[in-house]
Protein backbone atom coordinates (compact mmCIF):
# COMPACT_ATOMS: atom_id res chain seq x y z
CA UNK A 1 0.00 0.00 0.00
CA UNK A 2 1.49 3.85 -1.07
CA UNK A 3 -0.26 6.85 0.63
CA UNK A 4 1.71 10.12 -1.25
CA UNK A 5 0.79 13.04 1.32
CA UNK A 6 -0.13 15.84 -0.81
CA UNK A 7 -0.45 14.23 -4.03
CA UNK A 8 -3.86 13.57 -5.59
CA UNK A 9 -4.04 9.62 -6.57
CA UNK A 10 -7.27 9.08 -7.03
CA UNK A 11 -9.65 10.22 -10.28
CA UNK A 12 -11.72 13.26 -9.69
CA UNK A 13 -15.45 14.02 -10.62
CA UNK A 14 -18.73 12.37 -10.81
CA UNK A 15 -17.53 9.57 -13.16
CA UNK A 16 -15.01 8.76 -10.93
CA UNK A 17 -17.00 6.30 -9.06
CA UNK A 18 -16.18 3.60 -12.02
CA UNK A 19 -13.07 3.30 -10.65
CA UNK A 20 -13.58 3.31 -6.87
CA UNK A 21 -13.26 0.04 -5.06
CA UNK A 22 -16.27 -2.32 -5.54
CA UNK A 23 -17.64 -4.60 -2.87
CA UNK A 24 -15.46 -7.94 -3.71
CA UNK A 25 -12.35 -6.07 -4.33
CA UNK A 26 -12.76 -3.90 -0.81
CA UNK A 27 -13.66 -6.60 1.58
CA UNK A 28 -11.39 -9.27 -0.21
CA UNK A 29 -9.01 -7.12 -1.51
CA UNK A 30 -6.30 -4.91 -0.17
CA UNK A 31 -7.67 -1.77 1.37
CA UNK A 32 -6.58 1.02 3.99
CA UNK A 33 -6.41 -0.35 7.70
CA UNK A 34 -9.06 1.85 8.99
CA UNK A 35 -11.78 -0.73 7.26
CA UNK A 36 -9.83 -3.76 9.32
CA UNK A 37 -11.18 -2.43 12.85
CA UNK A 38 -13.97 -0.16 11.30
CA UNK A 39 -16.43 -2.77 9.97
CA UNK A 40 -16.08 -5.57 12.48
CA UNK A 41 -16.74 -2.53 15.20
CA UNK A 42 -19.85 -0.95 12.96
CA UNK A 43 -20.92 -4.30 12.30
CA UNK A 44 -21.23 -5.20 16.09
CA UNK A 45 -22.48 -2.06 17.18
CA UNK A 46 -25.33 -2.05 14.52
CA UNK A 47 -26.73 -5.34 15.21
CA UNK A 48 -26.73 -4.42 18.73
CA UNK A 49 -28.42 -1.17 17.97
CA UNK A 50 -31.01 -3.39 16.08
CA UNK A 51 -31.19 -5.27 18.81
CA UNK A 52 -32.45 -2.89 20.93
CA UNK A 53 -34.30 -0.93 18.25
CA UNK A 54 -35.61 -3.09 16.08
CA UNK A 55 -38.41 -5.02 18.62
CA UNK A 56 -39.17 -1.66 19.91
CA UNK A 57 -39.74 -0.65 16.56
CA UNK A 58 -42.07 -3.32 16.00
CA UNK A 59 -44.17 -2.59 18.37
CA UNK A 60 -44.68 0.59 17.67
CA UNK A 61 -45.45 -0.32 14.26
CA UNK A 62 -47.73 -3.19 15.33
CA UNK A 63 -49.79 -0.32 17.26
CA UNK A 64 -53.17 0.67 15.79
CA UNK A 65 -53.97 4.19 17.11
CA UNK A 66 -56.62 6.32 15.57
CA UNK A 67 -54.58 8.95 14.56
CA UNK A 68 -52.35 8.02 12.03
CA UNK A 69 -50.03 10.74 10.73
CA UNK A 70 -48.47 11.16 14.43
CA UNK A 71 -47.49 7.34 14.34
CA UNK A 72 -45.98 8.13 11.24
CA UNK A 73 -44.01 10.92 12.75
CA UNK A 74 -43.22 8.78 15.96
CA UNK A 75 -42.10 5.81 13.87
CA UNK A 76 -39.86 8.13 11.32
CA UNK A 77 -38.11 9.75 14.73
CA UNK A 78 -38.00 6.69 16.62
CA UNK A 79 -35.62 5.07 14.30
CA UNK A 80 -33.36 7.27 13.28
CA UNK A 81 -30.19 5.70 15.16
CA UNK A 82 -31.19 2.23 13.70
CA UNK A 83 -30.93 3.79 10.09
CA UNK A 84 -28.19 5.93 10.64
CA UNK A 85 -25.74 3.43 11.74
CA UNK A 86 -27.49 1.01 8.54
CA UNK A 87 -26.46 3.54 5.86
CA UNK A 88 -22.59 4.13 8.32
CA UNK A 89 -22.22 0.59 8.16
CA UNK A 90 -23.25 0.35 4.28
CA UNK A 91 -20.73 3.01 3.38
CA UNK A 92 -18.01 1.00 4.88
CA UNK A 93 -18.88 -2.44 3.17
CA UNK A 94 -19.31 -0.22 -0.29
CA UNK A 95 -17.18 2.55 -0.97
CA UNK A 96 -18.28 3.22 -4.06
CA UNK A 97 -21.71 4.29 -3.05
CA UNK A 98 -21.04 6.04 -0.11
CA UNK A 99 -21.23 9.76 -1.17
CA UNK A 100 -24.87 8.64 -2.48
CA UNK A 101 -25.66 7.00 1.01
CA UNK A 102 -24.21 10.04 2.35
CA UNK A 103 -27.03 12.15 0.27
CA UNK A 104 -29.72 9.23 2.01
CA UNK A 105 -28.70 10.37 4.98
CA UNK A 106 -29.15 13.89 4.38
CA UNK A 107 -32.55 13.30 2.71
CA UNK A 108 -33.52 11.22 5.83
CA UNK A 109 -32.47 13.85 8.25
CA UNK A 110 -34.29 16.44 6.72
CA UNK A 111 -37.34 13.88 7.27
CA UNK A 112 -36.66 13.63 10.64
CA UNK A 113 -36.53 17.06 11.60
CA UNK A 114 -39.64 17.98 10.46
CA UNK A 115 -41.54 15.17 11.57
CA UNK A 116 -39.94 16.08 15.13
CA UNK A 117 -41.21 18.98 14.61
CA UNK A 118 -44.64 18.18 13.54
CA UNK A 119 -44.83 15.03 15.87
CA UNK A 120 -43.87 17.83 19.19
CA UNK A 121 -46.07 20.72 18.42
CA UNK A 122 -48.95 18.06 17.42
CA UNK A 123 -48.64 17.09 21.19
CA UNK A 124 -49.65 20.73 22.08
CA UNK A 125 -52.45 21.55 19.29
CA UNK A 126 -53.68 20.02 15.61
CA UNK A 127 -53.73 23.57 14.50
CA UNK A 128 -51.45 26.94 15.07
CA UNK A 129 -54.09 28.51 16.83
CA UNK A 130 -55.28 25.51 19.13
CA UNK A 131 -51.53 25.31 19.64
CA UNK A 132 -51.20 29.34 20.68
CA UNK A 133 -54.25 28.83 23.03
CA UNK A 134 -52.60 26.01 25.10
CA UNK A 135 -49.35 27.68 25.33
CA UNK A 136 -50.39 31.22 26.31
CA UNK A 137 -52.28 29.83 29.25
CA UNK A 138 -48.54 28.57 30.29
CA UNK A 139 -45.61 31.30 32.06
CA UNK A 140 -43.86 33.26 29.59
CA UNK A 141 -40.61 32.35 28.68
CA UNK A 142 -37.36 33.53 27.01
CA UNK A 143 -37.46 30.88 24.26
CA UNK A 144 -35.23 32.76 21.89
CA UNK A 145 -32.37 32.54 24.50
CA UNK A 146 -31.77 28.77 23.92
CA UNK A 147 -28.50 27.74 22.73
CA UNK A 148 -26.57 27.46 20.68
CA UNK A 149 -26.83 30.98 19.41
CA UNK A 150 -29.94 33.07 22.05
CA UNK A 151 -27.91 32.10 25.09
CA UNK A 152 -25.55 34.99 24.68
CA UNK A 153 -28.06 37.38 25.22
CA UNK A 154 -30.01 35.46 27.82
CA UNK A 155 -29.96 38.61 30.12
CA UNK A 156 -31.54 41.14 27.87
CA UNK A 157 -34.47 39.67 27.10
CA UNK A 158 -37.78 39.80 28.74
CA UNK A 159 -40.09 36.58 29.13
CA UNK A 160 -43.28 36.70 27.19
CA UNK A 161 -46.07 34.49 25.40
CA UNK A 162 -45.46 32.71 21.79
CA UNK A 163 -46.68 34.54 19.38
CA UNK A 164 -48.15 33.44 15.21
CA UNK A 165 -44.61 34.47 14.20
CA UNK A 166 -43.01 32.26 16.86
CA UNK A 167 -44.15 29.18 15.04
CA UNK A 168 -43.51 30.97 11.49
CA UNK A 169 -39.62 31.38 12.49
CA UNK A 170 -38.97 28.22 13.75
CA UNK A 171 -40.52 26.36 10.88
CA UNK A 172 -38.41 28.85 8.84
CA UNK A 173 -34.70 27.37 10.49
CA UNK A 174 -36.20 24.30 10.08
CA UNK A 175 -36.99 24.90 6.34
CA UNK A 176 -34.13 26.42 5.60
CA UNK A 177 -31.87 22.72 6.31
CA UNK A 178 -34.29 20.87 5.03
CA UNK A 179 -33.55 22.88 1.97
CA UNK A 180 -29.81 22.67 2.37
CA UNK A 181 -28.57 19.70 3.60
CA UNK A 182 -29.60 17.80 0.76
CA UNK A 183 -28.58 20.17 -1.95
CA UNK A 184 -24.99 20.31 0.05
CA UNK A 185 -24.95 16.73 0.20
CA UNK A 186 -25.70 16.59 -3.58
CA UNK A 187 -23.20 19.67 -4.88
CA UNK A 188 -20.28 17.74 -2.65
CA UNK A 189 -21.31 14.19 -5.11
CA UNK A 190 -19.01 15.79 -7.45
CA UNK A 191 -15.36 15.22 -6.29
CA UNK A 192 -14.15 17.90 -9.12
CA UNK A 193 -14.69 21.22 -7.14
CA UNK A 194 -11.81 23.13 -5.52
CA UNK A 195 -11.09 22.28 -1.48
CA UNK A 196 -12.13 25.74 -0.68
CA UNK A 197 -15.90 25.12 -2.10
CA UNK A 198 -15.80 21.72 -0.46
CA UNK A 199 -14.72 23.38 3.19
CA UNK A 200 -17.69 26.52 2.19
CA UNK A 201 -20.42 23.53 1.92
CA UNK A 202 -19.23 21.89 4.77
CA UNK A 203 -19.38 25.15 6.52
CA UNK A 204 -23.01 25.96 4.81
CA UNK A 205 -24.14 22.32 6.38
CA UNK A 206 -23.00 23.00 9.78
CA UNK A 207 -24.33 26.82 9.84
CA UNK A 208 -27.46 25.59 8.80
CA UNK A 209 -28.24 22.08 11.35
CA UNK A 210 -27.01 25.10 14.53
CA UNK A 211 -29.90 26.96 12.98
CA UNK A 212 -32.37 24.29 12.57
CA UNK A 213 -31.18 23.05 16.47
CA UNK A 214 -31.87 26.68 17.40
CA UNK A 215 -35.00 26.43 16.17
CA UNK A 216 -36.03 23.41 17.52
CA UNK A 217 -34.79 24.31 21.08
CA UNK A 218 -36.83 27.44 20.95
CA UNK A 219 -39.80 25.12 20.36
CA UNK A 220 -38.81 23.04 23.13
CA UNK A 221 -38.67 26.00 25.54
CA UNK A 222 -41.68 26.97 24.65
CA UNK A 223 -43.52 23.94 25.05
CA UNK A 224 -41.67 22.44 27.73
CA UNK A 225 -44.53 23.81 30.68
CA UNK A 226 -47.38 21.94 28.94
CA UNK A 227 -45.49 18.57 27.74
CA UNK A 228 -43.30 17.47 30.36
CA UNK A 229 -45.02 14.04 30.64
CA UNK A 230 -44.18 13.56 27.05
CA UNK A 231 -40.53 12.96 27.46
CA UNK A 232 -39.63 15.62 24.51
CA UNK A 233 -36.35 16.72 25.68
CA UNK A 234 -35.30 12.77 26.01
CA UNK A 235 -36.96 12.57 22.43
CA UNK A 236 -34.83 15.70 21.36
CA UNK A 237 -31.37 15.12 22.64
CA UNK A 238 -31.71 11.38 21.01
CA UNK A 239 -32.28 12.96 17.28
CA UNK A 240 -29.94 15.86 18.31
CA UNK A 241 -27.14 13.31 19.35
CA UNK A 242 -27.33 11.34 16.37
CA UNK A 243 -27.30 14.10 13.72
CA UNK A 244 -24.87 16.64 15.79
CA UNK A 245 -22.50 13.57 15.65
CA UNK A 246 -23.61 12.43 11.86
CA UNK A 247 -21.97 16.12 10.76
CA UNK A 248 -19.48 17.15 12.91
CA UNK A 249 -17.80 14.00 12.97
CA UNK A 250 -17.45 13.82 9.42
CA UNK A 251 -16.04 17.39 8.83
CA UNK A 252 -13.27 17.16 11.65
CA UNK A 253 -12.43 13.95 10.04
CA UNK A 254 -12.45 15.31 6.38
CA UNK A 255 -9.94 18.26 7.91
CA UNK A 256 -7.63 15.47 9.25
CA UNK A 257 -7.33 13.53 6.11
CA UNK A 258 -4.97 14.86 3.63
CA UNK A 259 -4.38 12.93 1.33
CA UNK A 260 -5.27 9.72 -0.54
CA UNK A 261 -4.30 5.95 -0.41
CA UNK A 262 -3.04 3.56 -2.70
CA UNK A 263 -3.59 0.10 -2.65
CA UNK A 264 -2.76 -2.26 -5.04
CA UNK A 265 -4.91 -0.93 -8.27
CA UNK A 266 -7.34 0.56 -5.73
CA UNK A 267 -7.40 4.31 -5.02
CA UNK A 268 -9.63 5.50 -1.86
CA UNK A 269 -9.93 9.04 -1.82
CA UNK A 270 -9.17 11.35 1.22
CA UNK A 271 -13.23 11.85 1.56
CA UNK A 272 -13.94 8.41 1.77
CA UNK A 273 -11.61 7.35 4.05
CA UNK A 274 -12.69 10.55 6.20
CA UNK A 275 -16.41 8.69 5.83
CA UNK A 276 -14.87 5.46 7.29
CA UNK A 277 -13.64 7.27 10.10
CA UNK A 278 -16.68 9.18 10.87
CA UNK A 279 -18.66 6.02 10.33
CA UNK A 280 -17.20 4.09 13.09
CA UNK A 281 -17.36 6.97 15.46
CA UNK A 282 -21.31 8.11 14.51
CA UNK A 283 -22.41 4.64 14.86
CA UNK A 284 -20.62 3.70 18.40
CA UNK A 285 -22.41 7.25 19.55
CA UNK A 286 -25.75 5.36 18.51
CA UNK A 287 -25.62 3.03 20.49
CA UNK A 288 -26.22 5.30 23.77
CA UNK A 289 -28.90 6.37 21.82
CA UNK A 290 -30.55 3.84 20.76
CA UNK A 291 -30.82 3.38 24.36
CA UNK A 292 -32.43 6.61 24.77
CA UNK A 293 -34.75 6.18 22.22
CA UNK A 294 -36.41 3.30 24.08
CA UNK A 295 -37.42 5.23 26.95
CA UNK A 296 -38.35 8.50 25.20
CA UNK A 297 -40.74 6.53 22.51
CA UNK A 298 -43.10 5.09 23.90
CA UNK A 299 -47.11 3.72 22.14
CA UNK A 300 -48.45 6.50 24.75
CA UNK A 301 -47.02 9.50 22.59
CA UNK A 302 -49.78 7.73 20.06
CA UNK A 303 -52.66 8.89 22.57
CA UNK A 304 -54.81 12.25 22.35
CA UNK A 305 -54.99 14.58 19.15
CA UNK A 306 -53.47 17.85 21.09
CA UNK A 307 -53.66 19.24 25.14
CA UNK A 308 -57.24 21.57 23.91
CA UNK A 309 -58.48 18.45 22.16
CA UNK A 310 -58.13 16.42 25.24
CA UNK A 311 -59.06 19.38 27.77
CA UNK A 312 -62.76 19.41 25.54
CA UNK A 313 -63.35 15.30 25.81
CA UNK A 314 -64.15 15.14 29.43
CA UNK A 315 -66.90 18.29 28.94
CA UNK A 316 -68.46 16.50 26.17
CA UNK A 317 -69.07 13.34 27.83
Amino acid sequence: MSSLPGNQLCTKGVGSVVEWPRVSDHLFGPHPPVYDYAIPITGTALVIIAGILVPHLWNLWSAKPAQQQRVWQTRTVAAVPLVIALFKFLALVAPHVWKLLFLLIACFEVLAFWSFLKLILGFVGSSDNDILEVLQRAAPTRMWTSPPLGCFFRACVTPRLPEQQDLLAIRVLVWQFIVLAPATAAAEMSGSMPESVHLALGRIEVASLLLAMYGLFAMMAMTYDVLEHYRCYSKFWMIKGTFIANTAIFRIARRFMQHDVLTGNTCYAKDTLAGAWAGVLTVVICLPLSVLCRYAFTSQDFEGYGLLQEEAEPKQK
